[in-house]
């Protein structure tokens, strides 16, 4: 049996015994397993797939991949940071020319703008995607 970490908890794999498939059913309540009818696996949170584990253990099976009793759940690397896309780079994403984008640009800034009575935010917000499309322009 072999168990395959996916980050929230174990694909426990195994080569068909009906044994072992009654065995997960009486260890891992319903709403914590799933059929991959695909892949042909179970997935279990880790919590469920250690008791499993142990419980294959105990009757004489080999299981690798899964952390013993005493063992941690594998951690997984955190996910890269989402981009984040403001307002202003949508708005300017939709500009055809570069010269459109600009003129989009100065009419915002002449709202936006802190001086007149603007908000500092947004006006920075509009300055970041300007210049993200000045560099892609001359890129």
């Amino acid at each position: 049996m072999g168990g395959t970490w996916n980050g929230d908890g174990f694909d426990i794999r195994f080569k068909y015994d009906p044994a072992l498939v009654d065995m997960l059913k009486a260890i891992i309540p319903a709403a914590n397993r799933k059929w991959d009818p695909q892949g042909k696996f179970w997935s279990a949170d880790a919590q469920w797939s250690r008791r499993f584990a142990d419980a294959c253990r105990q009757e004489g099976h080999k299981v690798v991949g899964l952390s013993g009793p005493s063992g941690n759940v594998p951690r997984m690397p955190p996910p890269p940071p989402v981009p984040v896309i403001s307002w202003a780079d949508v708005l300017l994403a939709r500009c055809q020319t570069p010269e459109l984008r600009e003129k989009v640009y100065k009419q915002l800034a002449k709202v936006l703008h802190t001086d007149l009575g603007g908000d500092s935010k947004l006006m920075q917000e509009l300055n970041d995607a300007r210049r993200s499309y000045g560099r892609q322009e001359t890129a």
